[in-house]
C-alpha cells in the first residue's frame, strides 16, 4: 500500500504541558486530514453563574481564580467592564499601574510557557526537567525571569496567585518604597536576560509552517495594546468591545467543554503571534531593533513562532514597566507626570518621553549619551502653587533647597551629574510650584493646570527646533 491510501488514527488521552486539560483525536485517510478533534474534557466551572447575584466589590477576586497561571487579565478585564458600567475614570498614577500589573503577568506567564511547555518540544525533551539537562543556563534564566514577573504580580496584588489588591477603581493600596526601589532593580538587570533570550528563542530550529489563520488582538491608537483597545483582525476590522457580538460568533462542540469561537465562519488566532502580527509598530525602538536582527518577518503565519513572540513580549513588558515607574501616588507631586502625560499625548514623533518617580542618582545614566533632555518636576519654594519657572544652571544653586519635593532630588542629580561630566549639551529645566504632597490626595485644579501649559509650551518650542 503506497503512503497515499493508508489511513491514520492517532488518539493522544491526555495532552501533557498545556494549560488545561485535553486529548486529541486525529485521522488521516488517503493523505487527507478527514477528522480533527481537541476534546477539553476537564470539568466547566460555571464563573458566570457563580457571579449571578454576587455583591460587584467580590467580583476581581473571583475571576482571578479562573486560572493561577494568568488571574491578572480576569482581573483587569471584570474590573474595567465595571467601571465602564458605573461611568468609573482611573487617575493617571491607577491606569499607568493597572499596566504594570498586567506587564508581570505576562512576564510570569511567558516565561513559564517558553521554558516550562513549548521549548522542550523542540529540543524533543519529555519535560522541562530533561531540557535542564542540556541547556542548565538557559532554564536557569526562564526561572528567574519568571520569579521577577510573579514579584510584580505580588507588589499590586499582595499575592502572585489569585491576587486581591484589585477593586473598582483601582487598588486597595500603593506599593511600599522600599520593595518599590529593590523591584526596579532587578527589572532594570533583567533587560539583558529578557534580550539574550529572543536571541536564544529566535535560534531554535523551527519547521517551516506557512499556514492561512486569521490574527485577532486588541490595538490601542499609540502603546502596544495590553489592557485596553479595540478589537482589530487581520483583514482590517477595528472595532469596540461592545460591537463584538456582531462579528464573532460563539458556539459549544459536543465532544468539548469550552467554547469554540469563529470570525467570519473560521477560527482565528489570538495571543502573542496574533498580537505582534497586529502591534508590532508600536513596539518600542529597542525591542524593534532586536526583533528586525532575529530575521522573524511579520505579520508571520507560523504559529511555531509563536515561542519568539512570547520572547519579544517579556522584553517589551519590561520596558512597559520601567518607562512608567512603579510608583506612589503623591498628591500635587504628580506636577511632572501630568505634564510628561500631556505631552505623549500630543505625539511628538522621535522625542522619548520618560515618566520618573524620585529617580534620584538613576536619572544620571539617562542623561549620557543625548543630545538635550527636558526635565520637569514638582517644586515647593515657597511660592504660588501653579507657577512655572525656567532655570539656567546658574540658577541652580539659589534653589537647591525647592527645586524638588523629594530627599535627593532632580537638582541633586544634576549637580552630581555636572561633576562627573555627564550632562547634556542642552539641558532645559523646569519646577512647577505644588502645595500638597500627601499620599493619596486629589491633584489641585491649578497644578492640572499648568501641567497641561507646560506641555503645550514644550510641545511648540520642540516643534519649532524641528523646523530649524
Amino acid at each position: 500500500m503506497s503512503e497515499q491510501k493508508r489511513t491514520v488514527a492517532i488518539h493522544v488521552p491526555v495532552l501533557a504541558r498545556v494549560e488545561g486539560e485535553g486529548a486529541l483525536d486525529l485521522r488521516i485517510d488517503d493523505g487527507a486530514i478527514t477528522e480533527l478533534r481537541l476534546r477539553i474534557f476537564e470539568p466547566p466551572r460555571y464563573f458566570e453563574k457563580f457571579l449571578e447575584g454576587r455583591h460587584y466589590t467580590e467580583i476581581p477576586d473571583m475571576v482571578a481564580r479562573i486560572c493561577g497561571i494568568c488571574p491578572v487579565a480576569y482581573q483587569v478585564t471584570a474590573a474595567q467592564a465595571l467601571e465602564q458600567l458605573f461611568g468609573v475614570e482611573l487617575d493617571p498614577w491607577a491606569r499607568a499601574m493597572r499596566r504594570v500589573f498586567y506587564c508581570g503577568e505576562w512576564i510570569q506567564s511567558h516565561s513559564l510557557h517558553i521554558h516550562l511547555l513549548a521549548a522542550p518540544d523542540f529540543f524533543g525533551c519529555n519535560s522541562a526537567i530533561e531540557l535542564a539537562k542540556i541547556a542548565p543556563d538557559e532554564v536557569r534564566r526562564g526561572l528567574r525571569i519568571q520569579a521577577l514577573g510573579n514579584e510584580l504580580m505580588d507588589l499590586f496584588g499582595a499575592r502572585s496567585v489569585h491576587p486581591v489588591g484589585v477593586r473598582i477603581g483601582g487598588f486597595h493600596g500603593a506599593p511600599p518604597l522600599a520593595r518599590i526601589r529593590e523591584i526596579r532593580e532587578k527589572l532594570r538587570a533583567a533587560v539583558p536576560e529578557a534580550e539574550a533570550l529572543i536571541r536564544w528563542a529566535a535560534g531554535i530550529p523551527m519547521p517551516q509552517d506557512d499556514q492561512a489563520f486569521f490574527s485577532v488582538a486588541v490595538r490601542h491608537p499609540s502603546d502596544y495594546a495590553i489592557e485596553t483597545g479595540d478589537i482589530a483582525t487581520s483583514d482590517g476590522l477595528l472595532i469596540g468591545a461592545d460591537a463584538f457580538d456582531g462579528h464573532f460568533a460563539e458556539r459549544h462542540e459536543p465532544h468539548s467543554t469550552a467554547l469554540f469561537s469563529h470570525y467570519r465562519g473560521h477560527a482565528y488566532l489570538v495571543g502573542p503571534l496574533a498580537r505582534l502580527n497586529l502591534n508590532h509598530d508600536r513596539l518600542p525602538e529597542r525591542v524593534k531593533t532586536l526583533l528586525n536582527e532575529t530575521g522573524l518577518v511579520l505579520p508571520s503565519r507560523n504559529l511555531f513562532h509563536s515561542l519568539v513572540a512570547r520572547a519579544v513580549e517579556i522584553l517589551l513588558a519590561l520596558h512597559e514597566a520601567l518607562r512608567l515607574r512603579i510608583g506612589s501616588p503623591l498628591g500635587d507631586d504628580q506636577a511632572g507626570w501630568l505634564t510628561v502625560d500631556a505631552l505623549q499625548a500630543a505625539g511628538l514623533g522621535d522625542v522619548v518621553i520618560e515618566k520618573l518617580d524620585r529617580p534620584g542618582a538613576n536619572l544620571i545614566p539617562l542623561l549620557e549619551g543625548t543630545p538635550g533632555v527636558i526635565l520637569v518636576d514638582a517644586m515647593q519654594s515657597g511660592g504660588q502653587p501653579g507657577w512655572v519657572r525656567r532655570f539656567d544652571r546658574e540658577d541652580w544653586p539659589r534653589y537647591s533647597s525647592g527645586l524638588s519635593s523629594h530627599g535627593f532630588g532632580v537638582l541633586d542629580a544634576l549637580t552630581l551629574a555636572q561633576s562627573l561630566g555627564s550632562l547634556p549639551p542642552r539641558l532645559d529645566l523646569y519646577g512647577i510650584e505644588i502645595g500638597s504632597a500627601n499620599p493619596g490626595d486629589e491633584v489641585a485644579a491649578v497644578i492640572a493646570l499648568a501641567a497641561q501649559q507646560l506641555a503645550r509650551r514644550i510641545a511648540r518650542e520642540l516643534g519649532r527646533d524641528a523646523a530649524n
